[in-house]
């Protein structure tokens, strides 16, 4: 009844009745934020102390998910696509195989891993995203990065319920049409790159974390929010700002990365399989 202001169910009212109606409603929207942000601080600190525990509770994680999910609907029209726009670092995902479907799968070559991983979204609905990934090559070698880049998109979607018109949930949609790779050489769609999509649920999001559902089979990632990527990203590549405020770095190891790439699967560099056939 509190949502009715405005319409016609305050015809007939007097200025001050509407008023005070106008009041209950600023009030009750009011509570219900104070209440959503005492439940997600309380969940969010009890899934990152899981997150960051030596032995982590599978179990626990499992129904800190669920539960944060229930929080998430509980959320006003627009509010999840506010708060995704930004920088996220990844803090935890249930298997490699997560994250190899999320990223672009140069973590499973033998003699490669992927070190970190950030995502990039802008502030436009149907905006840009990058995915960056910081790989380790097996050796005395310096750190790789690998960068997705293409768009995103929030949307409804329906998903089968208890009730007989089921509910909705956050579709996240990340469509990737370009790869600058170790090398930092660019490949898109024209030149040989798969264009794909990759299709989350947004289980939940907030100023400071974003936890992703991935596939049919539910793969979890959580991001933490980053504030200085562009500063993670230069370290974590062993780069250096000299005085004049120019950032050096390293020479790919190209030669070492595709030999090993060869040998362990027989294709031409590490990046082939990312590549039409």
């Amino acid at each position: 009844a509190l949502r009715m202001a405005g319409t016609e169910a305050t015809s007939g009212m007097s200025r001050k009745e509407k008023q005070r109606l106008k009041k209950a409603e600023k009030e009750a929207a009011r509570k219900a934020r104070s209440a959503f942000r005492g439940q997600a601080e309380t969940l969010v600190d009890d899934l990152m102390d899981e997150v960051e525990s030596e032995k982590r509770n599978v179990d626990a994680i499992n129904k800190l998910f669920s539960q944060l999910a229930e929080l998430q609907k509980t959320q006003p029209d627009g509010a999840v696509l506010k708060a995704l726009p930004g920088d996220w670092k990844l803090a935890y995902t249930d298997s490699a195989d997560t994250l190899n479907s999320f990223g672009t799968g140069l973590g499973s070559l033998p003699g490669t891993a992927i070190k970190e991983l950030f995502l990039s979204l802008d502030a436009d609905k149907a905006g840009q995203v990058s995915v960056y990934e910081i790989c380790r090559v097996l050796g005395p070698f310096p750190n790789l990065r690998n960068k997705l880049d293409g768009s995103w998109v929030l949307q409804k979607q329906k998903k089968a319920g208890f009730g007989s018109e089921g509910f909705n949930e956050e579709g996240f949609v990340l469509r990737y049409d370009s790869l600058t790779d170790g090398r930092d050489k660019v490949t898109t769609g024209k030149t040989g790159f798969k264009v794909r999509n990759v299709a989350t649920e947004c289980v939940f999001v907030n100023d400071e974390l974003l936890v992703l559902s991935v596939g049919e089979k539910g793969g979890q990632l959580v991001f933490e929010k980053e504030d200085q990527l562009a500063k993670e990203l230069t370290k974590l590549l062993g780069k250096e700002i000299n005085s004049d405020g120019q950032v050096t770095e390293p020479e790919p190891p190209t030669s070492l990365i595709e030999n090993i790439a060869q040998v362990a699967t027989g294709a031409k560099s590490p990046w082939d399989a990312l590549f039409k056939k």
